[in-house]
């Protein structure tokens, strides 16, 4: 037996005493939280139905439509069904393993799937608007011609996301404000975003300084690789990165086509396989998009493959849809297009240009002007014209992916020659008169 203890008594302070029940209230609500059932509201997309987890609101998540239904019970997890628009071998909605056909026994089905690049993510960080991701295509095609069946998403801008509408191997899109200036709490929530996909392999397209290094670094990727900035920024990269490249400039774009061709040569390297350059992009145009061209053709008494697209007439508005390395060559001399021997549409991105061009029309002729603010109408005019006639700007890799004959205007001979669309002449605004007559 032992001696009783005395116990003492004391009493708290009122001031401590209200901390520590505000503690214990806090703590119990997370409690509550984290043990029900999540909540998403009607119409937001699902990444797991079994868990009712609902994807970021900055994402956009492609191939598949999901249907939510909001429980009214909050110790109920969410209910929701899925409609599949695309499908995959041996895959469900959300890329989950259903079955293994053709396999006879567990070490088959591990060595297949992971030679294949089944459950492999890759995450490419892009920089620049709408038409620089027209040149990082190349890219995505490299990569899914090496690893056909790895599941490829793109963190870009907020312009520049709706560009993967016409590429059809990318899953998702992330929006992010790629180089430019980001608040606090966006860029955690990137960082948690990018760290909760468990990414084998990200792959940085843009000139990256340090803080996007560290951004980059902390989604704990075992496979870092690709560009920074030269200078001080530079150094981090040689701990942080297992692969990297300093950027000869940081100006997305100005490199022509061959802006990405240093980076081609890491993902080769980082994850093997073949691929030849010359070989163009898939590209194609969404169902709703293609029956809005069909319908503005009908509209407009034009045809498929009668017509002759200009896109590039001067705007100030951001849906341009043009390169930023060389603002001079970003818009053209509507003029040039009277050399074209057929129907012309010009394409602008607000109503405001619209009536702009047809002021500017010249006497006996008529233009047809349409509003084109995304990517994809771009791409569904692009596809059914019988040629294209473009300044700087994403209607021409759009031309040359889709096998149009081409004209690119720019402002010097020296700027043209950096741009080597397949298919595309581009020349000098010297030079635009004859070579449009000459397409």
């Amino acid at each position: 037996e032992f001696p009783p203890v005395p116990v003492t008594l004391t009493t708290l302070h009122p001031f401590t005493s209200a901390i520590m029940a505000s503690a214990v209230v806090h703590a119990s609500a997370s409690l509550s939280f984290a043990s029900r059932g999540s909540i998403s509201t009607k119409g937001r997309k699902v990444a797991l139905p079994r868990f009712a987890k609902a994807v970021s609101t900055r994402s956009n998540k492609r191939g598949v439509v999901v249907k939510a239904e909001t429980s009214t019970d909050l110790q109920t997890s969410t209910e929701s069904s899925t409609d599949l628009t695309t499908y995959e071998e041996g895959r469900d909605a959300d890329w989950n393993i259903t079955y293994f056909p053709g396999m006879v026994n567990i070490e088959s089905m591990i060595e297949t799937i992971f030679f294949d690049g089944y459950n492999e993510k890759i995450c490419v960080y892009a920089p620049g608007g709408a038409a620089e991701q027209m040149l990082l295509l190349p890219l995505i095609e490299s990569i899914h011609t090496r690893l056909p069946n790895a599941m490829i998403d793109v963190v870009c801008g907020e312009r520049a996301h709706s560009a993967y509408d016409i590429c059809p191997y990318v899953r998702s899109t992330f929006i992010y404000n790629v180089g430019g200036f980001t608040l606090p709490d966006i860029y955690t929530e990137i960082v948690g975003v990018l760290k909760g996909e468990y990414y084998k392999t990200i792959i940085c397209a843009a000139p990256a300084k340090a803080g996007e290094q560290f951004l980059l670094w902390m989604a704990s990727s075992a496979n870092l690789v690709g560009t920074t900035v030269s200078g001080f920024d530079s150094i981090f990269s040689n701990r942080l990165f297992a692969d990297a490249v300093v950027a000869s400039t940081d100006t997305v774009g100005s490199l022509g086509t061959s802006s990405f061709a240093s980076l081609e040569k890491i993902v080769e390297k980082s994850l093997g396989g073949s691929y030849d350059p010359s070989q163009l992009p898939k590209v194609g145009v969404p169902a709703k998009s293609q029956k809005w061209a069909a319908d503005l053709l009908k509209e407009a008494g034009l045809s498929a493959g009668g017509f002759v697209l200009a896109h590039g007439v001067p705007s100030a508005s951001a849906a341009a849809m043009t390169m930023s390395a060389f603002p001079a060559s970003a818009s053209m001399d509507v003029a040039a297009l009277k050399a074209v021997g057929k129907p012309v549409v010009v394409a602008v991105p607000r109503y405001e240009d619209k009536h702009a061009v047809e002021s500017m029309a010249w006497s006996g002729e008529v233009l047809t002007v349409v509003v084109v603010d995304t990517p994809a109408k771009l791409a569904a005019l692009v596809a059914a014209s019988g040629g294209v006639v473009a300044a700087n700007t994403a209607a021409l890799p759009m031309a040359s992916y889709f096998m149009k004959p081409a004209v690119g205007i720019f402002e010097s001979e020296q700027v043209a020659s950096l741009y080597a669309y397949t298919g595309v002449k581009c020349v000098a605004a010297s030079a635009a008169s004859s070579a449009v007559a000459a397409m």
